[in-house]
């Protein structure tokens, strides 16, 4: 999987096995961010809390966001 910065935003290109073309999925800012967070092997609390200080949200709502980040992606890769 490779992620690169474009125009602001994260690309992230995701390898597909056994088909000729790969998956790109586009993330904004805070999606790259918290892509950033997950490649460091940090736990969902530990996620959620630097959520909470880098974007100014309640727990309840990182956690709201983090888990349907995680929904997103997660049929693209492997968490």
């Amino acid at each position: 999987m490779v992620t690169q910065a474009m125009g602001g935003d994260d690309i992230m290109v995701v390898p597909t096995e056994g088909e000729n073309i790969n998956k790109v999925l586009n993330l904004n800012g805070a999606g790259g961010y918290v892509w950033t967070l997950l490649e460091k092997d940090r736990s969902f609390d530990e996620v959620v809390a630097l959520m909470t200080k880098e974007y100014d949200v309640s727990p309840a709502e990182a956690k709201q966001d983090l888990t349907e980040f995680i929904n997103v992606i997660r049929p693209y890769i492997i968490i």
